[in-house]
């Protein structure tokens, strides 16, 4: 439902946001028991304190009391999701991700399809014109959210392809290019070369890891060297070379995005440790204008949340990072489903300086179910232990075992 977008409007709510809602309670009952196992108490712990501050401190300060609304309805949808999401095990995630990367990768191929040949009538029934008749959007609320989803189902269909070895995987991300290409997005780009590199990085053994250093190392030094733009140059009919080319020109990558941010920070320092107020900086807002967005979720959680909101949601992402580490180092769990999940998590995280992804739109929602990967990880751990303890035959041999740990 988050891929295919909206066909029903619902004032002040989306579908997919509508559906959480809804499924919440039935999951939690169902779910309970899981939540009895670090970390997920924890982090469940964290988002309710973390929420609460949200809501009290926006209400306070707020300016516009239904951008308040909004923010915190859009706020609680997504910590409910991640409450839902972090607790699945491995198997349950990898079933929902097959399914997802199968639909939308041809879901997304028929969208190209009809773009590239100008089949309009159908283009324009089922997804949205691009933007500015230029950049792609299929049915996200920007090309960058388009461009990331794509880098997330190219990484999806490699660790398809590897761990299954089926070559039409294979065909799927290349051709997802493509329609990642249509967007122009930098951010798109950005993470799906970031995400390939940590894939390619964490599964293969030595002498791979090795080439993709050497690899990334010799891209760096091509991309602020004058052969890049030089190779740009000739290709200029491109608008999304174009778009390099002038924040190449101009050596800020962050264009005029960084004016911006400026202006915010100038505002920030005279409310610097109980932030600005959830709300008041995206969206319809009284205390800055200039975008309907921070496009950077760190950020965000500083300047309106202040201290207090941004050592919460920090918290947050420590216990994620911590996970990630966790996957690295473990023995249990095989290297393609370690791949997926720190890549994942890592793609996030990096997606998170690109947009405010836990505003629970769409592609938000997809954001974090992929992010929040790596958590997968304690869910199989605890699953074990589970099955041992309810499970009679289990315990009356761990009885019988003698002090040499031979079963009696």
């Amino acid at each position: 439902m988050s891929t295919i977008g909206e066909f029903i409007p619902i004032p002040g709510i989306e579908i997919n946001q509508l559906l959480i809602l809804c499924m919440a309670p039935f999951y939690f009952l169902k779910a309970k028991k899981r939540y009895r196992y670090y970390p997920f108490n924890l982090i469940v712990m964290v988002l309710v304190f973390l929420y609460v501050y949200i809501f009290f401190q926006g209400a306070t300060l707020a300016f516009d009391f239904i951008e308040f609304i909004k923010t915190a309805k859009n706020y609680a949808v997504a910590f409910i999701f991640i409450s839902m999401v972090i607790v699945l095990d491995i198997d349950e995630f990898r079933l929902i991700l097959r399914r997802y990367v199968n639909f939308s990768s041809v879901f997304f191929l028929i969208e190209y399809t009809l773009g590239y040949f100008n089949i309009d009538g159908i283009y324009n029934l089922l997804f949205n014109p691009p933007f500015a008749n230029i950049r792609n959007v299929a049915n996200f609320l920007s090309p960058n959210s388009y461009g990331i989803i794509l880098s997330i189902l190219i990484v999806g269909n490699l660790y398809l392809f590897f761990n299954e070895s089926k070559k039409y995987y294979f065909v799927f991300a290349m051709l997802l290019v493509l329609p990642l290409l249509t967007t122009a997005s930098r951010s798109g780009l950005i993470i799906l070369v970031s995400g390939i590199f940590i894939y390619v990085f964490i599964r293969f053994r030595l002498p791979i890891k090795i080439l993709a250093i050497l690899t990334v190392i010799f891209g760096v030094y091509s991309f602020f060297s004058e052969r890049l733009l030089s190779f740009l140059y000739q290709h200029t009919s491109s608008y999304f070379v174009r778009r390099f080319i002038l924040y190449l020109e101009s050596g800020n990558l962050f264009g005029d995005r960084m004016n911006e941010y400026n202006l915010i920070f100038n505002a920030y320092s005279d409310s610097w440790f109980v932030g600005l107020g959830f709300g008041n900086i995206t969206g319809s807002n009284e205390i800055y204008t200039g975008m309907s967005s921070m496009h950077n979720e760190y950020f965000r959680f500083f300047i309106e949340a202040g201290i207090v909101g941004g050592i919460l949601f920090f918290l947050l992402i420590s216990i994620l990072l911590y996970a990630m580490v966790k996957v690295i180092k473990s023995k249990n769990v095989d290297r393609d489903t370690k791949a997926l999940f720190v890549t994942y998590s890592a793609m996030f995280l990096i997606a998170e300086m690109q947009y405010n992804f836990f505003d629970a739109h769409r592609e938000g929602i997809i954001l974090i179910f992929i992010g929040f990967s790596s958590i997968m990880y304690f869910s199989r751990k605890f699953k074990d232990v589970h099955k041992k303890v309810n499970n009679p035959r289990s315990c009356e041999l761990i009885n019988n075992k003698r002090e040499d740990g031979v079963i009696i």
